[in-house]
């Protein structure tokens, strides 16, 4: 049987602790890749924390380029990449804080996901404009405001 033959070879040529030492290796990496991403999502929870705050909405339209350029490149990434929140932040407001349907609040939540998503590529689309013009053309909104009830 030409196949016993060949797994007979195959063992035959492999190297065990080759194998034992990747694995050890790809562990070691794992446990590296699971600090770093658990850094980066504390990093970003503080990110988005600060995203909805006036402080930043301030920067977002300052007369300084240097200032506003990357706040709104920041303002864009979290406003399309938090945009799809808005399906269930939506229906919880409507019932809680307006005495709305959940129903109705799911097609506020569906219409903010788009209007978010929209303001989202925009900022991003647009954070680069300097001059008066970068200023004019941002909008001093981020969807993590929704988050919040004051």
């Amino acid at each position: 049987m030409p196949l016993k033959k060949d797994i007979k070879k195959i063992e035959k040529h492999s190297l065990p602790m080759e194998g034992k030492k990747l694995r050890e290796d790809a562990m070691k990496v794992s446990r590296y890749l699971l600090v770093a991403i658990l850094v980066l999502v504390m990093a970003g929870i503080s990110g988005v924390t600060y995203a909805g705050s006036d402080a930043m909405l301030e920067k977002v339209t300052s007369d300084n380029y240097a200032i506003r350029a990357p706040y709104r490149a920041f303002q864009g990434v979290i406003n399309a990449g938090l945009s799809w929140t808005q399906m269930f932040v939506e229906p919880i407001n409507s019932v809680k804080y307006e005495n709305q349907s959940g129903i109705d609040g799911f097609v506020d939540g569906f219409a903010k996901t788009l209007y978010y998503a929209v303001l989202g590529a925009w900022d991003m689309g647009t954070f680069w404009v300097p001059g008066q013009g970068g200023k004019d053309i941002a909008v001093k909104e981020c969807v993590t405001q929704t988050f919040r009830r004051d």
